[in-house]
């Protein structure tokens, strides 16, 4: 199984985050400007970027969470982190949902529009 670290080393991390081969493929076909599909996921929420820049962003929004999730785990090492909704994390003008599974494994990290 591919898993790829997305928070630098440089940081303090006990629990760490990674990206499975299906959540690699998730999040890059669905935000990967390269990658579109016309018409893919019908009204859902797109922001398409390039590749590079879809990991920079997730490595930021990510990393300015970092101690908010270690903290979490601290407290609930085998549940679900999330921020979504009222919660999402703002960055750059726009705001991030972001939902980790228990095992540290990104499940879906999208940028928010709302109506």
């Amino acid at each position: 199984e591919m898993q790829r670290s997305l928070v630098g080393s440089e940081m303090c991390i006990r629990d760490r985050l990674y990206m499975s081969f299906e959540s690699f493929l998730h999040i890059y076909l669905r935000h990967v400007k390269e990658l579109a599909v016309e018409n893919q996921f019908g009204e859902r929420s797109k922001f398409q970027l390039a590749e590079k820049d879809l990991k920079a962003t997730m490595d930021i929004v990510l990393g300015a969470l970092n101690d908010e999730y270690q903290t979490y785990k601290d407290e609930h090492p085998n549940s679900r982190f999330f921020r979504k909704g009222n919660m999402a994390y703002y960055y750059n003008g726009d705001y991030y949902d972001v939902d980790i599974l228990p095992d540290g494994q990104i499940g879906s990290f999208y940028k928010r529009i709302d109506k």
